[in-house]
């Protein structure tokens, strides 16, 4: 699974290159039964949506392009201007993965994008304010037989508590069953 590069366009410097690793990727991995696929990107910052890319709709379009399987990530869908629905939307029909996760507002003082990745995104299901359930709904009634892949933050774990990780993950799989 990769993101998309950190290049404002795909034509020149580093976001061609990535295209051209993508793309010799894709010939060393044909008929292994690898995949690789791309994963939509989250924003932190408003100037990571001037990133090539950024748009959903774009990265649709390049993956359709390059027949590229998509990766459906919850938390970062949530960051931009779509909604979780439309999100899905537009990933379906190419879609061979979802990061499952949550998203909720740190207090203030936590609220920095330097702690995003911990404490703002990558939450327990069902702990924020996406609506999963919807969306694990629509991906039973569609037929959706992929992995779902728990993508949790290891502070909304409680990592530094064994049982209460253990009690966190069993939390998520039923939210998911």
């Amino acid at each position: 699974v990769l993101h998309p590069p950190n290049a404002h366009s795909l034509t020149d410097g580093g976001g061609r290159r990535y295209v051209e690793a993508l793309k010799e990727g894709m010939q060393r991995t044909a008929g292994t039964g690898l995949r690789i696929a791309i994963e939509n990107r989250a924003f932190f910052r408003s100037g990571d949506r001037h990133f090539a890319l950024s748009d959903l709709q774009d990265l649709r379009a390049f993956a359709d392009e390059l027949d590229l399987p998509l990766v459906l990530d919850t938390s970062h869908a949530a960051t931009t201007s779509y909604s979780l629905a439309e999100a899905y939307h537009i990933f379906a029909a190419r879609l061979v993965n979802v990061h499952l996760s949550d998203v909720r507002s740190p207090p203030w003082p936590l609220n920095t994008y330097l702690l995003h990745t911990y404490l703002k995104h990558h939450q327990v299901p069902g702990d924020g304010q996406l609506p999963l359930a919807d969306l694990l709904g629509r991906l039973a009634a569609d037929g959706y037989c992929g992995p779902i892949t728990l993508e949790i933050s290891p502070v909304a774990l409680r990592i530094w508590w064994p049982p209460g990780v253990k009690r966190q993950l069993a939390r998520c799989v039923a939210y998911v069953r």
